[in-house]
């Protein structure tokens, strides 16, 4: 069954006693000189008060799954608190005291921290019970190497007018929860997974931090020349000339990297330089990535086909994280697509009706002369002969998912073949009363298999599964038609963990997306039980149940 709910509210209240002595310590850092500590543990200055008003109070907190190689603590949920245990003793080293477990980390977990009458708030607790930051943010995250909490709603108590806008607290720490430096934004980009700089905005001026906490750079907000943002370490400003943009690129020490005059308009709301002669551009308007050259002209193909997902802010993660760009012809008449690599050189034309997006070094492409799939690595090579069923895809579409290969093995599909229309009707009639609607039959259409890196087809799974996952460490997730139950198989397609559990739902309306677990390395997280199960079966989890869901309303 799909789950739906609420997210708890975030308000800003006064913060547990016990916390005081922890919260006053840390704040007599240096980095955060400015703040003092009150007696009911809130932290106060001479300026600000937290208006209820403005802070987001459904705050979207999706869970991190753990590594279970990388953590010798797994949560534990009891009733509707959180402990946490040994993972190879099952013992108690914290008992269950936490509201929510958000992350959890070799040095440490984010949990939120609810006690009596106080609502929840996130901090990083060590494991043997104290925190290393105080449980004081209404969001808390780990961005490499720093940890960075926010306090939103912040209202400036020397204005006088109470509309006034509101700012963003940003504190950051190391990994030992020491602070580093703490700024107010009203708008920012944080660190992102490699980016040695992170900036904010606030009373018309824009400071430049390092992950050391160092103030790197300071200017103010100009008329005609507006700042984009830091990409790869490269500062990037617009300059607007006749509607016009021209983007220039520096380096943090003020020198010239790049200074680009496109052709044509370019609207960039972000920019990333690819190599000295290709740069990639996310236009503002239509939220898709254009390549330009070093000249200005504009390549006859661009990212529009929703690999990116909404907006740029997505887009760097995803440009760092892989090594080439699924690319589509901008020709109405033959939308093709092609493989861009990352230094700008072309892996394959845009010719093809389909590839898939590169995962692990590879990607999936149709051979129109046969009809078939197979994989490429990054130079083109066919790693894995175009045998599979072009079906396939939508298996992976189905669970929010990449087509790809993982733990050896391909999620697939293949179209059901019915001898009459009668045994046809009647699968769409049942389909129908299982949820599938008309334009997208895809409980009745569908059967579930897997590909082996030859191609060739190693496993069928029976009618009587509704929805299948991708392999992990040996085990993968189904779900079972009838009970609607979730269960995970091993490579035999025998049920070693009985379909007893459920799946969930999360995002937001109008764009939910099933959240199908995955084994990382022994345990899986069950979001519609809020607790782990480890590759035994073994429950981390006991008492009342609680489920870890999402408010749809808008």
């Amino acid at each position: 069954m799909l789950l739906y709910s609420q997210i708890p509210d975030i308000c800003c209240m006064s913060m547990p006693r016990s916390l005081l002595l922890l919260i006053a310590v840390l704040f007599s850092a240096p980095a955060f000189s400015q703040f003092s500590v009150n007696k009911d543990g809130t932290i106060s200055t001479e300026e600000k008060e937290y208006n209820e008003d403005i802070v987001d109070r459904k705050i979207y907190r999706e869970h991190i799954p753990l590594d279970g190689a990388a953590v010798k603590y797994i949560p534990f949920r009891q009733d509707s608190l959180y402990g946490f245990v040994d993972k190879n003793t099952m013992q108690f080293i914290i008992k269950p005291k936490f509201s929510q477990v958000f992350a959890v980390y070799p040095e440490g977990a984010i949990v939120e921290y609810s006690k009596d009458k106080y609502d929840g708030w996130y901090g990083l607790v060590d494991y043997d019970g104290k925190f290393r930051i105080p449980a004081q943010f209404q969001n808390l995250y780990k961005e490499g190497n720093v940890y960075h909490g926010l306090l939103g709603g912040v209202r400036d108590k020397s204005n006088s007018d109470e509309h006034a806008e509101s700012y963003t607290l940003n504190m950051y720490y190391d990994e030992n929860g020491r602070g580093l430096f703490e700024v107010k934004s009203r708008r920012q980009q944080s660190f992102n997974e490699t980016d040695s700089f992170a900036w904010f905005f606030f009373n018309g001026e824009y400071s430049i931090y390092d992950r050391k906490g160092k103030l790197r750079k300071k200017f103010n907000k100009e008329k005609d020349v507006h700042f984009i943002g830091i990409f790869n370490n490269i500062l990037v400003f617009g300059k607007d000339e006749k509607n016009n943009e021209y983007p220039q690129g520096i380096d943090i020490n003020g020198k010239e990297h790049f200074r680009l005059r496109p052709k044509q308009e370019l609207h960039a709301y972000g920019l990333i330089q690819l190599n000295d002669t290709l740069f990639c551009a996310m236009d503002a308007n239509d939220e898709e990535v254009e390549f330009v050259t070093a000249k200005g002209d504009f390549l006859p193909f661009g990212i529009n086909d929703g690999t990116i997902g909404f907006g740029f802010r997505n887009l760097f993660s995803y440009f760092i994280s892989k090594r080439s760009f699924r690319v589509m012809s901008y020709d109405e008449n033959k939308r093709k697509m092609g493989m861009i690599s990352k230094s700008g050189k072309i892996i394959l034309p845009c010719v093809y009706d389909y590839l898939g997006s590169e995962e692990n070094g590879e990607f999936a492409f149709l051979d129109s002369a046969t009809n078939t799939i197979g994989f490429m690595d990054l130079d083109g090579k066919v790693v894995v002969p175009a045998k599979i069923d072009p079906f396939s895809p939508r298996a992976a579409d189905m669970i929010n998912a990449p087509f790809m290969y993982s733990d050896c093995l391909c999620l697939g599909a293949e179209r059901k073949e019915y001898h009459t229309a009668e045994e046809a009707k009647k699968a769409y009639e049942e389909a129908r009363a299982d949820g599938a609607d008309e334009d997208h039959d895809i409980y009745g259409d569908l059967r579930y298999v897997y590909y082996d890196r030859n191609g060739n087809k190693v496993l069928t799974l029976p009618d009587s599964i509704k929805l299948a996952g991708h392999f992990s460490n040996g085990l993968a997730p189904v779900v079972a038609r009838k009970s609607k139950g979730l269960g995970f198989i091993d490579k035999t397609g025998k049920l070693v963990i009985p379909t007893k559990y459920e799946i969930a739902v999360a995002g937001a309306y109008p764009m939910p997306y099933l959240v199908i677990p995955q084994f990382i390395n022994g345990f899986a997280y069950l979001k519609a039980f809020k607790g782990y199960i480890d590759d035994k079966g073994h429950e981390y989890f006991a008492g009342k149940r609680v489920m870890d869901h999402y408010d749809f309303s808008h």
